[in-house]
């Protein structure tokens, strides 16, 4: 053919009658490129020649052609762990949120990178061996715990471009993630109780904690125990013995590589050695109403043998046998070096030989070394011998290098007894207790 030649270019699926026109080539130019067809079918190709005198050629065909290209799409660049922490790859998160550039303004082939671009792969390592695949067509990708199905703490992420075609990728960039172990733990402290070990600790600020494993040694037997308590925690189960005890933090990926505390020796007995204060403590409960009884008996004398107590007074009478009363001894004494005040009140009633009363003394000594204070009840009941009782005694004392505080209280029926007593000192030693005198003790809710 003569003159200036072009080519008219045409397609069609396969099996079918017409031709679609395309496009046609510049003067002498024998390539044209034809975008939009899919890999999905296969397609007939067909050129004319034509030149400037108007002659056009018969068609000349490829049929059945499949539409593909390889060549490599450009890798991703500026990939980083999104949710960094301590450094630029490690983060506490339970999550690895990964980013990296977008590509959608890239020029490929001298096209749009998107006309190429289909998803990106995302290949998830533990150490070489691949153990999941995701896609996502976005530009990050977050590895959530749920989607980590086996936990791993350092995972290898590789990010690949994915073409609309299998031999259209780009290479494969990988990062390197890590979540570490959770941080050592401070602030332990460990005691002992009956039976039980007790563990505290300064609260964990990671957001990926999850617990703490206490590891109890005795011997060449070790206990672990699991507390998913915040800072508190108590071990049951305990004999009483000697044990090595530490204790370390994991996270939500699990227990390995957990940094333990410093190891504490903890002495665990629940056998309680009574010592003759304990003793004295229990007896002062036992015959707290003759004690009373005693002191009650003393403030009488006082007030009596000192010409300045006022006297307060009413009583019922029907006869000798049958009464009503009411007594206020009201007392002050100021020395030289020391001063005394206490009201004492008596309340009684007598009938045939049965008698009921209540006391109260309120008194208070002071001298040039000691301040005491004691304010003392006792309800009586009393029917041919058959004595029922309530006392009550509290009591302060201070000197210039001491101090006490005690209260008690019983019930006495007849010699059986039931109380309380609670004492606090502090001086050469410090000491606080609470003793309980009674054949049953029982604690119950309300409800």
């Amino acid at each position: 053919m003569l003159g200036k030649i072009s080519y008219y270019v045409y397609y069609r699926l396969n099996g079918s009658s017409t031709w679609t026109y395309a496009g046609s080539t510049g003067v002498q130019k024998t390539s044209y490129e034809l975008f939009g067809l899919t890999d999905t079918g296969s397609y007939d190709l067909a050129v004319e020649a034509f030149n400037n005198l108007g002659l056009v050629s018969v068609k000349l065909s490829l049929l059945g052609l499949v539409p593909t290209y390889n060549f490599a799409l450009p890798a991703v660049t500026g990939v980083v762990l999104a949710n960094k922490t301590e450094s630029a790859l490690v983060t506490d998160a339970p999550d690895f949120n990964i980013r990296w550039d977008s590509q959608k303004n890239i020029q490929v082939n001298g096209r749009s990178f998107s006309e190429y671009f289909k998803y990106y792969v995302i290949n998830i390592y533990n150490g070489t061996t691949l153990v999941d695949t995701f896609y996502t067509q976005s530009n990050t990708f977050n590895l959530t715990l749920a989607l980590n199905r086996l936990k791993v703490r350092k995972p290898t992420i590789g990010i690949i471009a994915q073409g609309f075609n299998n031999g259209t990728y780009s290479q494969e960039v990988k990062i390197t993630v890590e979540n570490k172990q959770a941080g050592l733990v401070t602030g332990v402290s460990f005691t002992g109780g009956f039976g039980n070990l007790f563990a505290s600790w300064t609260k964990s600020t990671e957001r990926d904690y999850a617990g703490a494993v206490i590891s109890i040694v005795s011997g060449t037997t070790t206990r672990l125990y699991t507390s998913y308590a915040p800072e508190f925690d108590s071990i049951p189960n305990i004999t009483d013995g000697t044990y090595q005890v530490k204790m370390g933090f994991f996270d939500v990926f699990g227990t390995d590589n957990i940094q333990y505390s410093p190891v504490q020796t903890i002495s665990i007995n629940s056998k309680y050695q009574f010592t003759q204060e304990d003793a004295d403590a229990i007896n002062g409960i036992l015959d707290l109403d003759d004690r009373l009884t005693d002191t009650l008996n003393d403030a009488v004398n006082i007030a009596n043998s000192n010409t300045s107590t006022v006297i307060s007074q009413s009583e019922a009478r029907t006869d000798d046998k049958i009464s009503a009363s009411e007594q206020t001894l009201s007392t002050q004494i100021a020395g030289v070096n020391s001063s005394l005040s206490q009201r004492l009140t008596t309340v009684e009633s007598t009938a045939n030989g049965n008698k009921s009363s209540i006391q109260t003394l309120s008194q208070t000594v002071t001298d040039n070394n000691t301040a005491q204070t004691q304010s003392v009840t006792q309800l009586r009941s009393d029917v041919n011998g058959q004595i029922a009782t309530v006392n009550q005694q509290m009591s302060t004392k201070a000197t210039a290098s001491t101090v006490d505080s005690q209260y008690s209280l019983s019930v006495n029926a007849n010699g059986t007894v039931a109380g309380i007593r609670l004492v606090a000192s502090q001086g050469a030693s410090n000491n606080s207790a609470i003793y309980f005198a009674a054949d049953k003790f029982i604690v119950s809710g309300t409800k």
